[in-house]
């Protein structure tokens, strides 16, 4: 991620307010994590910024992914994590493809069934 973040001049940050244990796939964990700093590198423009924070929030781990970007529009925000729903193109990222699932698999996988393993 700090390798695609440079080609676009997109500082990335990981911030441990705590070190949270929770008991969840750590594969799924990795994915759900990827897609939603993905999705927040898609939407920051050069010379913005892209940050991750872990958390305990009473008995739950937190894992917060923000930046810089204009925010989530031409959408419902009670959507965004509905499969299909996509935003238009953030300004300056003209060809960019988006299928609209990556935020619906994020859900999946964090509301999902919990198994762990590895």
């Amino acid at each position: 991620m700090q390798q695609l973040a440079g080609e676009k001049n997109v500082r990335v940050t990981l911030t441990e307010k705590d070190r949270p244990f929770a008991l969840i796939d750590s594969n799924g964990f990795r994915r759900a994590l990827l897609a939603l700093a993905d999705n927040a590198l898609a939407h920051t423009p050069a010379g913005g910024q892209v940050g991750i924070t872990t958390a305990v929030l009473g008995n739950r781990a937190v894992v917060t992914v923000s930046d810089s970007g204009a925010g989530i529009k031409g959408v419902d925000q009670t959507r965004i994590f509905d499969r299909f729903v996509r935003t238009h193109s953030p300004e300056g990222a003209p060809g960019q493809r988006s299928f609209g699932i990556g935020l619906a698999l994020v859900r999946e996988i964090i509301t999902g069934p919990r198994h762990c393993g590895g």
